[in-house]
């Protein structure tokens, strides 16, 4: 890979794309402990707010 192919992220944890996978539900959207109703973190979209930046920047 050469020095241009890189892709350098201002965000690492959510590689500038504002959210992450949750962590609770494993992106499932489902509780994991009550199946069939929605994780009560990301409330069943599988997702959340990267906690480490905003709008998928650091800072």
């Amino acid at each position: 890979m050469s020095k241009s192919d890189v892709v350098v992220y201002e965000c690492e944890t959510c590689k500038d794309e504002n959210a992450i996978m949750c962590p609770h539900c494993n992106g499932e959207g489902e509780n994991p402990e009550e199946l069939g109703l929605p994780c009560d973190f990301c409330e069943g979209e599988g997702e959340m707010l990267c906690p480490d930046c905003k709008d998928g920047r650091r800072g």
